[in-house]
């Protein structure tokens, strides 16, 4: 969210497309960016409606700044579907894709491994076909012992869950610990 904050405050068109969120739930965390407010403060104490409003317009009404109304498990079709429909009618210059797995398992392919692999590929094409940039939220695997992220491990490129499509077909992961 700090990095689509910042893109919308450089004038950069963002489509939030975060499966797991509610839209509003995105939209309040841009306005708490804006406003230097930690979102959980903002949801459950949030400022007056005078005071918000104004952030509220800046970030959410600036025009660069896309949500899709959408919860859980999408279908790649569709979600390809949007994805172009953010990159060619509203020219967004970034789209934020969070997370895969939702639509890992909106998929059809019995593999995870084979699923990602798919889904990586039609997400380069349309990079590619486009020229919009693709920030996607990955999930990590659980691997046990003392080297695991979860422990204080740092966190590599094989630590990625499912395919190695997803460092394949990237032009840059970065792995936050």
């Amino acid at each position: 969210r700090e990095l689509a904050y910042s893109l919308v405050k450089q004038n950069k068109k963002v489509a939030m497309v975060s499966l797991e969120d509610q839209m509003d739930v995105t939209a309040q965390a841009m306005v708490a960016l804006d406003m230097n407010i930690p979102l959980n403060k903002f949801r459950f104490n949030p400022p007056a409606q005078s005071v918000v409003q104004p952030h509220f317009d800046e970030i959410v009404h600036s025009g660069n700044l896309f949500f899709w109304k959408h919860f859980g498990k999408m279908n790649l079709s569709n979600l390809m579907d949007k994805l172009y429909y953010y990159a060619r009618s509203k020219s967004c210059d970034f789209i934020f894709l969070d997370h895969l797995s939702s639509v890992v398992a909106a998929s059809k392919e019995s593999n995870e491994r084979q699923a990602i692999d798919h889904i990586m590929d039609e997400l380069s094409q349309l990079v590619i076909e486009t020229g919009v940039g693709l920030v996607m939220v990955v999930h990590l695997k659980r691997p046990g012992g003392d080297k695991s992220c979860a422990k204080g491990g740092e966190v590599e490129l094989s630590d990625l869950r499912g395919s190695a499509a997803l460092e394949q077909y990237s032009w840059a992961v970065v792995g936050l610990e």
